[in-house]
């Protein structure tokens, strides 16, 4: 038997959905509850940033993202990967960079500035923009378009 939920908590879920971001803040929730239903406002209360708590794992179930990890996981994560890992993952990161210590660094330095969550979504953005043009090439073809035409 589904459970009944309330208009608030339907509006929490809906303004999750809407932001694809199951882990946005409560103030860019509440903005956007009030932006898609301004009735609801006076509900908005002392609780609110509970409800979006609550709300938070169904939005991740709805938007296709990761679970977030759980206390053991993040406790063995936090130690760091084994020694040898660190160097492999290493490795390959410069690999990535051409192998250039000079162009890792920037590429740190670069990534340092950026918020994981921001991050991820340029990243899933950028695949579905290659999905969609065909390859990576022509993806920046139409963003160099997109840039000349004031788009972006």
């Amino acid at each position: 038997m589904a459970k009944k939920i309330s208009a608030l908590s339907a509006a929490i879920r809906e303004a999750l959905v809407a932001l694809h971001d199951p882990d946005v803040s409560a103030g860019d929730v509440k903005a956007k509850i009030v932006e898609l239903h301004p009735e609801l406002e006076k509900e908005i209360g002392d609780s609110f940033s509970g409800a979006v708590y609550r709300q938070r794992e169904w939005a991740r179930e709805q938007i296709g993202g990761q679970r977030r990890r759980t206390a053991a996981k993040v406790k063995q994560r936090a130690t760091g990967p084994a020694t040898l890992e660190r160097y492999q993952m290493a490795e390959r990161f410069l690999a990535l960079c051409g192998g250039q210590s000079k162009h890792a660094e920037e590429v740190l330095a670069f990534l340092e500035k950026i918020e994981p969550a921001e991050l991820r979504q340029a990243y899933d953005g950028w695949q579905q923009l290659v999905a969609s043009a065909g390859n990576a090439q022509k993806a920046r073809q139409v963003l160099a378009t997109m840039r000349d035409t004031g788009m972006l």
